[in-house]
């Protein structure tokens, strides 16, 4: 999502999260990760829809590309991403902001060595509210 629009709901993400909001938003990645088979099968979804290079920038070294927003529903549908904002209760505009923002940086984060796990739960947790929060200039729990 790129020009006013996606400004705009950047700015409403970053009030909502700034509100408490960073823990669902937590969990919602937490969950996604999980149904998608972790961090390897996520990133097997968003090379199956073409996003090889993407996914490559994500865990190698050096600056991960960006996520847009028509890239983010070849992945997650409008409708995988209503009943996801439903489920957590955030608006579906949040939800596509967030997850193209962090879904980059929870795999760098999850593939410190430049390599995906090689087995299901190799990686170490990841506290995905706090990585949220962070993105999102703010601290998880901080009072705004």
């Amino acid at each position: 999502m790129s020009g006013f629009l996606g400004n705009a709901i950047g700015q409403i993400g970053g009030l909502l999260l700034g509100r408490g909001q960073a823990g669902a938003a937590g969990s919602l990645l937490t969950d996604l990760v999980a149904q998608n088979g972790g961090i390897g099968g996520l990133v097997s979804r968003f090379q199956q829809a073409g996003l090889g290079d993407k996914t490559s920038s994500w865990i190698g070294s050096g600056q991960n590309l960006p996520l847009a927003f028509e890239e983010l529903i070849r992945v997650f549908p409008p409708g995988q991403i209503d009943a996801l904002a439903q489920r957590y209760g955030l608006p579906a505009g949040v939800v596509t902001e967030i997850l193209s923002q962090v879904v980059p940086h929870a795999v760098d984060t999850a593939t410190p060595t430049g390599q995906l796990p090689t087995t299901p739960g190799a990686t170490p947790p990841i506290d995905y509210g706090a990585l949220i929060g962070r993105l999102f200039g703010n601290k998880q729990g901080e009072p705004s």
